[in-house]
């Protein structure tokens, strides 16, 4: 199979005349000072009976508004950290609402599975996200005690600076910014493509942009993965499929090559709001664009089981959601004191997240797909991490690594897992004879 078409840019763009753009433009948001706008949710759940969700209601207090969902993987992970910061905030004139746009019966179901302390406000049709010009999950929104927006912020934030809301119930002034502080910049412009020669005039602005290149140097400003926009720059096609299908690389089956030497930049941005119907919409362009055919399906495989040995108790680090960046390197850590051993050149085993996630890990660095069968309640959040170079592996060592210093234990079996599969699309295939 041939890649050389993407040679020339591939670029996918939905403009909208401009006579339109009202229609599908929601209201200006809110500013900081503003009045809060009306929460309009249709139920509350873990309130006190008689309780409303309304500013009159509650007026005198601080009140942060967590909009989030069930699906949200980040919002999920923040979870046991709002709520460490909801009982240390309990005895004090601070309310925690969380809005999920969902049925009550899924968020029932999850709250079985993972408790959340506080307020769940239900806003079946989505007026609170709007009128908070929320696209973005999770999002968080601070009041204060007199009904005025303080800001938008995002949960690690303000999980690191509970002095916000100290100072907030003090009755000191705070300005967290606007919505459009937590967005990314326009696509188009962080990575340097005209938008008069893609998609003509200013007032034609497009409203989804789906461009496929060869890699291309980028100026690193941010990391760019928000609500409605991302970017995977310098990504072979195995890593796209990786990043893009949620799934490991050695759960990856291909009948057709890979190559490592090419690489490639994917950015994507389509209309607020709608992650899901984006991410299906650069799948499909992604297939396309390679000539590929991409399902799941389940194989019975050899793979590593991590479990906890009979008898034995797991030693788990818990571990806070907001890990250090370093931009210069590029490293991530959960301490500054281990950022600074990557940037002197030491390399390290690091998952972040629950014992799945360390089973995602492991896929990579023992090559053998890895299932978690700990048993361990999944809504909990650790570190793992350890001196290991992936280029160098040593699986003995990295077996009784996680034996040793976590209490948990890798044996070879064979189990039925989810694979992706990956094909030449009949389409491709029929063009190239």
């Amino acid at each position: 199979m041939a890649y050389g078409r993407v040679r020339r840019l591939s670029v996918f763009i939905v403009v909208v005349p401009a006579v339109l753009l009202p229609a599908l433009a929601s209201a200006a948001p809110p500013q900081v000072g503003d009045q809060a706008p009306a929460l309009d949710l249709q139920k509350l759940l873990q309130a006190p009976e008689g309780a409303k969700a309304d500013w009159a209601s509650l007026q005198g207090k601080v009140v942060v508004l967590e909009f989030w969902a069930t699906w949200c993987v980040p919002c999920v992970r923040d979870i046991p950290f709002f709520n460490k910061l909801q009982d240390a905030f309990k005895d004090k004139p601070v309310q925690f609402i969380a809005i999920t746009d969902e049925p009550e019966s899924v968020v029932k179901a999850f709250l079985e599975r993972q408790p959340m302390h506080g307020w769940i406000g239900l806003d079946a049709h989505g007026s609170a996200f709007k009128a908070y010009a929320v696209f973005a999950r999770p999002t968080t929104v601070v009041v204060d005690p007199q009904g005025r927006l303080v800001g938008w912020t995002i949960p690690s934030e303000l999980v690191d600076h509970p002095d916000i809301l100290d100072d907030l119930s003090a009755g000191k002034p705070r300005n967290l910014g606007g919505p459009e502080s937590w967005r990314h910049p326009d696509m188009l412009t962080y990575m340097g493509l005209d938008i008069d020669d893609l998609a003509g005039t200013e007032q034609n602005q497009p409203l989804c942009v789906i461009v496929i290149r060869p890699a291309q140097p980028i100026e690193r400003k941010a990391l760019v993965n928000s609500g409605s926009a991302s970017l995977y720059s310098e990504i072979t096609l195995r890593s796209a499929i990786t990043s893009l299908y949620d799934v490991a690389w050695h759960r990856i089956i291909s009948a057709v090559p890979l190559p490592e030497d090419q690489k490639y930049d994917i950015i994507f941005s389509w209309p607020e709001g709608n992650r899901k119907l984006g991410s299906a919409l650069l799948r499909e362009a992604f297939e396309a664009t390679f000539g590929l055919s991409i399902r799941r399906e389940k194989r019975m495989m050899d793979v590593y089981v991590l479990t906890v040995p009979p008898g034995g108790t797991p030693a788990l680090e818990p571990g806070m959601s907001r890990l250090i960046y370093d931009s210069e390197t590029g490293h991530y850590a959960p301490t500054d004191e281990l950022l600074g051993r990557m940037k002197a050149g030491e390399k390290f085993f690091l998952a972040v997240g629950d014992t799945n996630r360390i089973a995602v890990h492991l896929d990579y660095a023992l090559g053998r797909p890895v299932v978690d069968e700990t048993g361990i309640d999944l809504s909990g959040y650790y570190w793992f991490y350890f001196p290991y170079d992936y280029e160098k592996p040593d699986r003995e060592g990295l077996i009784k690594t996680v034996e040793e210093k976590y209490g948990l234990k890798l044996t070879l079996a064979k189990r039925e897992i989810e694979v992706l599969v990956v094909e030449r699309s009949s389409a491709d295939s029929a063009g190239s004879r």
